[in-house]
């Protein structure tokens, strides 16, 4: 009788301990299951620009060290280039910007150096640096341009709008990057956030 207790307790302890492992792997594959869905539903819905497109939206991917170097294979040497290592880093963000501005300013004639007849103009604002030196007579002018810009980037936990009605307060809350660029010149064409698991 005691020989049969004792197989039975071995054997009810080998069954919790596959149930336990069960339980372990299938919370592991329904993690991943979710964050993949929840990539696939990020993907699909894309940037969100504002009317003038001086501000984005866009949902955080997750992906894996391993899934970062497949589908983004420059990323992983831009981040080298840092002193910053793949595994080490938490969140990415990737931030193009495109500067479009048309300005007019009066071109006058000059003498540079006292001896070059020239033609020079100067434009100068908060974002902007513009100058422009045309010599008479010669082909090429120099011209430097300068424009400074400040994007601010936000990575938050908000609730989704939700429909209909506004019920985003039953929705489970995501992290979303919230970009604005400071330059009323500046349009934003892309973004990426990529959260390192």
């Amino acid at each position: 009788m005691a020989k049969l207790t004792k197989i039975l307790i071995e054997i009810i302890i080998v069954l919790i301990v596959v149930l336990l492992v069960g339980a372990k792997i299938l919370h592991n594959e329904r993690q991943k299951s979710t964050r993949l869905y929840s990539n696939m539903q990020t993907m699909a819905q894309g940037v969100h620009i504002s009317h003038n497109g001086t501000a984005a939206s866009i949902r955080v991917l997750n992906l894996r060290v391993r899934e970062i170097k497949e589908l983004y294979p420059t990323i992983e040497h831009e981040i080298k280039s840092l002193s910053v290592k793949l595994k080490n880093a938490k969140t990415i963000t990737n931030t193009v910007t495109q500067h479009n501005h048309t300005f007019k300013t009066t071109v006058r004639d000059s003498v540079i150096y006292d001896t070059i007849p020239a033609q020079f103009a100067t434009y100068v604002d908060a974002f902007t640096y513009f100058n422009w030196l045309y010599p008479v007579g010669s082909d090429s002018a120099l011209v430097t341009y300068q424009v400074t810009d400040s994007l601010l980037q936000v990575v938050s936990a908000k609730r989704p709008a939700g429909f209909p009605f506004g019920w985003g307060w039953f929705n489970k809350k995501q992290l979303v990057q919230d970009v604005k660029t400071l330059n009323p010149n500046t349009k934003i064409k892309y973004s990426r956030v990529l959260e390192v698991k």
